[in-house]
């Protein structure tokens, strides 16, 4: 598998689903697919923009260190816990899973929403181990999509009246 070459299209396909958008939607998508990398073991990665960066929430640090709260952050059985402290970071982490899970399921992908270190992204992957090259640029093009459109619902929640409302009882 050539990386180089793969880079080279998963950018001229994310070029041409941009070119159909307007001028706003097409600065806030640029970051939908931030980084792909290819594993020893062939499989690619690909990962959002930042969905919510933990770092940024000042509240998080009122009771424990920053490494003790990302960790409790990963499992998603923490979260109701900080709903009072931190009300919009948890609705977008719940968003941000739910919206992962609905266009994976949508478009048949490994797409989920993953806190690493401090912050949290969409993350795609593909086992491309045992893939013909056509098969794996259309299984790319496939999970690229997919993080496209997990992107797009999660910036049209991120900038709407619902997200508003949570933020705006947070911090009167």
């Amino acid at each position: 598998m050539d990386e180089e070459i793969l880079r080279e299209k998963v950018f001229r396909h994310l070029v041409e689903l941009m070119d159909k958008l307007d001028e706003k939607k097409r600065i806030w998508m640029k970051d939908a697919i931030g980084m792909l990398t290819v594993s020893k073991e062939e499989k690619i990665l690909f990962k959002s923009g930042i969905i919510t960066d933990i770092g940024d929430w000042e509240e998080v640090y009122t009771r424990q260190t920053i490494d003790e709260a990302i960790k409790e952050f990963q499992d998603k059985k923490n979260w109701q816990k900080w709903t009072t402290i931190a009300p919009a970071l948890i609705a977008d982490l719940e968003r941000s899973e739910n919206i992962a899970n609905e266009v994976a399921k949508k478009h048949g992908v490994d797409l989920r929403m993953v806190v690493d270190r401090t912050r949290a992204h969409f993350v795609a992957e593909i086992d491309g181990w045992d893939l013909e090259w056509d098969e794996l640029l259309r299984q790319t093009y496939k999970h690229v999509d997919a993080m496209y459109e997990a992107w797009g619902l999660f910036l049209t929640w991120l900038h709407g009246k619902e997200r508003l409302k949570i933020v705006r009882n947070t911090h009167p």
